[in-house]
């Protein structure tokens, strides 16, 4: 089964692959064999040629379907939660603690602001 991510464009999913590769777009240009000027068109336009995609995949450590589609599977996302279940084994207690805090408060901002206009009232009851 695949899940479709919350990217919006190839383009878009070109530049978080980049960012959270830790690499410039210099040293990915290099690895890959193009200019730096092509990594800015890719990331305007989101359109880059099959054998450049499979190296960019390579270097930013990210799957090709997703930069292709904006998908993952679900043994991509096991992985995914093994590695960070790894590093969060690597906090010491009081990090940990502190992680669990700020992500407790992350998914309370996110399910007030899923909240739709005018299913609740200032009192929490459900608007009719």
């Amino acid at each position: 089964m695949r899940k479709k991510t919350s990217s919006n464009s190839r383009a878009d999913r070109i530049k978080a692959a980049i960012d959270s590769s830790g690499c410039n777009q210099r040293e990915i240009a290099e690895y890959v064999g193009v200019r730096p000027q092509s990594i800015t068109k890719w990331l305007q336009s989101g359109n880059i040629a099959s054998d450049n995609l499979a190296l960019l995949a390579e270097v930013t450590g990210v799957n090709v379907q997703y930069l292709l589609f904006g998908e993952t599977s679900e043994q991509e996302r096991y992985v995914q939660n093994i590695e960070l279940h790894d590093l969060v084994e690597q906090l010491s207690a009081k990090q940990a603690e502190s992680m669990a805090e700020f992500l407790r408060q992350v998914k309370k901002k996110k399910t007030k602001r899923g909240r739709k206009p005018g299913s609740a009232n200032k009192r929490g009851a459900t608007s009719k």
